[in-house]
């Protein structure tokens, strides 16, 4: 990102709205704003600014906070490797949909690693996924096989 300059006159509504989407854009303002137009800028900041959404939550436990990058299970946070939570936040985002292997090394490997990622690689992987957020993980809840085909995420 290149560093931008925005110079704003006082009294101009346009402007000021202008600086405020320069600001969240990392960019730097010069300003000569009244006090007034001060205010105004920091109300209309405070009623734009981005909502968080809340983490999603389902009715066996499981929440996923993408926000606070968290991962927890019956109200217990838990640590994940950077891959697991990789994996965990896609099959999250494919609630109760089959989430076939191709998509899961593209989404946790990286496309380029395709042909260098193997069927026992995700396996293990997805293993260690399920010892950290199954109750019991030799009978998984969440993470179930679809055989031959790849892994779905049930939430209720």
């Amino acid at each position: 990102m290149s560093n931008v300059l925005v110079q704003i006159a006082p009294g101009q509504l346009f402007d000021v709205i202008l600086a405020s989407t320069a600001e969240r854009t990392g960019a730097e303002i010069w300003s000569a704003l009244t006090p007034t137009e001060q205010v105004t800028l920091l109300k209309w900041l405070a009623a734009h600014e981005p909502k968080t959404q809340p983490a999603a939550t389902s009715p066996i436990g499981l929440i996923v906070d993408a926000d606070a990058g968290t991962v927890t299970v019956d109200g217990r946070e838990v640590e994940l490797t950077d891959l697991e939570y990789r994996l965990m936040l896609l099959l999250y985002g494919r609630q109760d949909k089959l989430t076939d292997k191709y998509a899961i090394v593209e989404a946790v490997w990286g496309e380029s690693f395709m042909d260098t990622v193997d069927e026992p690689r995700i396996e293990k992987l997805v293993s260690r996924l399920r010892s950290k957020i199954e109750r019991n993980s030799s009978k998984p809840e969440f993470i179930k096989n679809v055989r031959g085909r790849g892994y779905r995420l049930y939430t209720a």
